[in-house]
């Protein structure tokens, strides 16, 4: 609490990142109190790095990989992402460790989410995604293990890293990817038929998905003996519609509110001596 507490306190705005931000992360992350460090720290954009807090690379670096973190535990998965990228993509001349972790984070959380992993914004260093694709080879691998989602396949390459999982501590994350296949399965299915034989899929992890609205189905079981269970799927997008039509409108505010800091930003550095000095060498 007194980090969390020196985090607003040193903060210019709500959007400020301060050097007190990956050290709380951090402790929340040890002390297991991922909600509250969503609540206080992670529930407003951080989108200004620059107002004289003292912030250096390595402290915007951890934000976004303990971020990363907090955001998986509390299933938040596409903001997650977000906050890998954010270490991900930081320009550099040089690879960080951090962001090799960050990227190995990336592609589980990823395959868990989607089923796939999004290549790296055309943004980012050259040299981080290079260092990244050489550095991350079993992850890269289980990755394109997922390409048409043959559990077999999926399952060979799992075992086979599944060491080298276990010694970077990502082990519950490739594990979970793993499990999040039959999901996916499902997915792929809903989008060409209508009902499907249940199958091999465990019944309670369905039924879990079903009720998170990851999968919009329902499980209908036969009263013929040894008929398999099937699987109807729900095409129909009314309640969904309403849920987007919610979230869009709060995106909205959000983004209004992202626009005037940016705005703010962009004044201020188009008002500084260094802005000035720099358009002056360069014309």
């Amino acid at each position: 609490q007194p980090l969390i507490h020196l985090c607003k306190r040193f903060a210019p705005t709500a959007e400020s990142l301060t050097p007190f931000h990956p050290l709380a992360l951090r402790q929340c992350l040890l002390a297991r109190t991922y909600h509250k460090a969503w609540r206080e720290l992670l529930s407003s954009p951080i989108i200004d790095v620059g107002s004289n807090c003292g912030v250096t690379v390595v402290d915007v670096l951890l934000f976004g990989y303990y971020g990363g973190m907090i955001m998986t535990h509390v299933m938040k998965f596409d903001l997650a992402l977000d906050f890998y990228l954010t270490a991900i993509t930081l320009p550099s001349r040089v690879c960080s460790s951090i962001q090799v972790e960050a990227y190995k984070k990336y592609v589980l959380v990823s395959l868990m989410a989607e089923g796939k992993v999004n290549v790296i914004p055309m943004y980012s260093s050259s040299v981080v995604s290079h260092a990244c694709q050489e550095l991350c080879l079993p992850y890269v691998e289980f990755a394109d293990s997922f390409k048409g989602l043959d559990s077999e396949r999926i399952s060979v390459t799992f075992s086979k890293h599944e060491v080298q999982f276990r010694e970077d501590n990502n082990w519950g994350l490739a594990k979970q990817a793993l499990i999040s296949v039959s999901k996916h399965i499902m997915r792929r299915e809903s989008k060409v038929y209508l009902t499907a034989p249940f199958g091999n899929q465990d019944e309670s992890q369905a039924r879990c998905w079903i009720s998170d609205g990851a999968v919009s189905a329902k499980i209908e079981h036969s009263s013929v003996p040894a008929t398999p269970a099937m699987l109807h799927f729900d095409t129909s997008t009314e309640a969904q519609q309403v849920i987007g039509e919610t979230e869009l409108v709060q995106m909205l505010g959000e983004l209004k509110d992202v626009d005037k800091v940016v705005k703010t930003r962009i004044k201020q550095v188009m008002g500084s001596k260094e802005f000035a000095r720099e358009a002056k060498r360069t014309n």
